[in-house]
């Protein structure tokens, strides 16, 4: 098949019949397969939660999560990623280097969610990275709501954003 060109598929008419068999039987295999994965990984969690600490649970999830994507991406014609991109990828590497600039925002009418906001902030500023923490005198639930809306909070997540990208086009490290 030519690049660009599109394969011919029945076209579906209302009121006509409906393309019998294969079709029907792959939706259907299909929705079987959505069916099994999902609850099996929910079954599969139910018991592991009694039996695995909640991080290695997770982790493991992941971990086979990725080796399937990888295997599919493989089995689709994608590349092997370089030892760069690996490095790059890796948690311990995000973990180890300069962390990237962070905004934390948080609603003033919950005084905890401030201070855990200030006790992230200050542990990346311990290990060199540059966090910020706004306070909005507005939900939880409105924070996202209203970013776009309401001009001074906006303004000041623009503000902030502003610097992240004048310090990264000046060659700051830590703005990247």
């Amino acid at each position: 098949m030519q690049r660009g060109a599109r394969r011919s598929v029945p076209e579906y008419v209302p009121g006509s019949e409906e393309p019998a068999g294969p079709r029907r039987a792959l939706v259907l295999a299909a929705f079987a397969t959505i069916y099994l994965v999902w609850g099996s990984t929910y079954l599969a969690i139910r018991y592991a939660v009694e039996s695995f600490p909640p991080l290695l649970m997770s982790g493991t999830r992941f971990l086979c999560a990725g080796v399937a994507l990888l295997a599919w991406a493989r089995s689709h014609g994608a590349v092997w990623p370089s030892a760069a991109e690996w490095r790059q990828a890796s948690p311990l590497h995000r973990l180890c280097g300069r962390p990237a600039p962070i905004l934390l925002v948080h609603s003033s009418r919950r005084p905890l969610a401030g201070e855990q906001a200030r006790e992230f902030a200050a542990a990346v500023v311990r290990v060199g990275g540059r966090a910020e923490v706004l306070s909005a005198d507005i939900s939880h639930a409105e924070l996202n709501a209203e970013l776009g809306r309401e001009p001074d909070y906006t303004a000041r997540v623009d503000a902030f954003l502003r610097t992240v990208v004048a310090d990264r086009d000046a060659g700051d490290p830590a703005s990247a």
